[in-house]
C-alpha cells in the first residue's frame, strides 16, 4: 500500500513534496543563489518538478498509475523508486546552478538486480534552462506498460515581503450570495445577488417602504440602526424590520461573527406601493410589446416573475447597488 506524506523545504532546494511513494525523498538541501549584479536579491529561482509514472499509451486512462512525485532545485536531490513486482527503478535527480545555467544530473539504476548497461544512457545531465519539459521512458512491459519520469523546470518568484495593511482583507465589503431579505420577521421580500467588491456602500430600494444605504464604516447623516452579527444584517427603523441573511465580508467571503455596528441612512419611498405597482404593470406591457415584436428576447420565467411582484399587495425589491464610500463621508473620531 502506498503511503502519502507532505514535506517541506527550502524552496530552492525541495519547495513541497507531494509523495505517494514510500521510497521518495528529498536530500542536501543547500541553497545556492543565483549571480546578481547588483544588492537586490534575486526575483526567481530555478526549480524542477519530477514525477513518475506507468501506462499503456493505448489506454492512459484506464492503466495509468502514480508512482509518486517531488522536485529538486540548485543544491537538492530528489530520489524515488519507480515500478513494480520483479521491475523497479531507482531515479535520483540532483540540481545544480552553473552561472545562469540550471542543470541536472539524472542517475537511473535497476534495483531488482537486473543488468544496469540499457540505462547507462539514460542516466545523464541535463540543461533545464529553457524550462522545457522532459519525458524519459525507462522500461517497457511485453504488454505494452512503459515506465516513464516526467521533468518539468520551471521559475519560483521570490515574492518580498510587504507591509501588512487592514484595508488590503476588504472586511467592510459584504458579499450577497442569493440573500433572502425579510420585512418584519415575516414576510419574504425577494434576494440580493450582487457583491460590493472594494465598494463599501451597498443600497437596498423597498417599494413602497424606503430607500436605504447601509456600511460597516459610521458615514456622515447615518444612524447605528443596523447590527452585522454571523451573516445576517438586521436594520431597524422606526418599528420596522428588515433582515438580510447569508452576507458574506471581505476577500475570504466568510462571515463575521460580530456582533458589529451598521450604518443606515434610511429615506422614505417617493411612491406609495400601489404606484410602485402600476409602474411595474407599465414596464412589463412594454416588455411584452417589445418581445412580441422581436426587438428583444426575455426568458418567459423572468416576466412571470415581475407580473407576480405588480399582482402582490406585498412590498418588493426594486434595486440594489454599491458605491464607494467618499473621504468626505467618513466620520473619524
Amino acid at each position: 500500500m502506498k503511503s502519502c506524506c507532505l514535506i517541506r523545504l527550502s524552496f530552492i532546494g525541495c519547495l513541497g513534496i507531494l509523495l505517494c511513494n514510500d521510497t521518495a525523498r528529498c536530500l542536501g538541501q543547500t541553497p545556492v543563489e543565483s549571480p546578481v549584479t547588483d544588492s537586490k536579491p534575486p526575483k526567481y529561482s530555478f526549480f524542477a518538478d519530477v514525477s513518475g509514472y506507468s501506462l499503456n499509451p493505448d489506454d492512459s486512462i484506464a492503466t495509468f498509475d502514480d508512482q509518486g512525485s517531488g522536485g529538486a532545485g540548485p543544491g537538492g536531490t530528489f530520489e524515488m523508486t519507480i515500478g513494480q513486482g520483479t521491475k523497479r527503478f531507482s531515479v535520483s535527480l540532483t540540481g545544480r546552478q552553473n552561472g545562469n545555467q540550471f542543470l541536472a544530473d539524472l542517475r537511473i539504476k535497476d534495483v531488482t538486480g537486473g543488468a544496469d548497461e540499457d540505462l547507462k544512457e539514460l542516466s545523464q545531465t541535463l540543461n533545464l534552462t529553457d524550462l522545457q519539459p522532459h519525458v524519459i521512458d525507462i522500461a517497457k512491459d511485453p504488454d505494452g506498460r512503459v515506465y516513464r519520469v516526467k521533468i518539468l523546470p520551471r521559475l519560483d518568484e521570490h515574492l518580498q515581503p510587504k507591509k501588512f495593511r487592514l484595508e488590503d482583507l476588504g472586511l467592510d465589503a459584504c458579499k450577497f450570495f442569493n440573500s433572502a431579505v425579510i420585512l418584519n420577521d415575516q414576510d419574504y421580500i425577494g434576494t440580493i445577488g450582487m457583491t460590493t467588491d472594494s465598494n463599501s456602500v451597498a443600497s437596498l430600494g423597498i417599494a413602497g417602504l424606503a430607500n436605504i444605504e447601509f456600511s460597516l464604516t459610521e458615514m456622515t447623516d447615518s444612524k447605528p440602526e443596523g447590527v452585522l452579527q454571523f451573516g445576517t444584517i438586521s436594520i431597524s427603523h422606526d418599528g420596522t424590520l428588515i433582515q438580510i441573511r447569508g452576507v458574506s465580508n471581505g476577500k475570504s467571503l466568510e462571515p463575521l461573527p460580530g456582533p458589529y455596528h451598521v450604518y443606515v441612512r434610511w429615506k422614505a419611498s417617493s411612491q406609495t406601493l400601489a404606484e410602485a405597482r402600476e409602474m411595474l404593470r407599465a414596464q412589463i406591457a412594454t416588455l411584452n410589446a417589445q418581445v412580441e415584436k422581436g426587438e428583444i428576447s426575455i426568458p418567459k420565467e423572468a416576466l412571470e416573475k415581475i407580473q407576480k411582484m405588480a399582482d402582490s399587495d406585498k412590498p418588493f425589491i426594486l434595486r440594489t447597488g454599491s458605491r464607494l464610500l467618499m473621504k468626505s463621508e467618513i466620520v473619524t473620531p
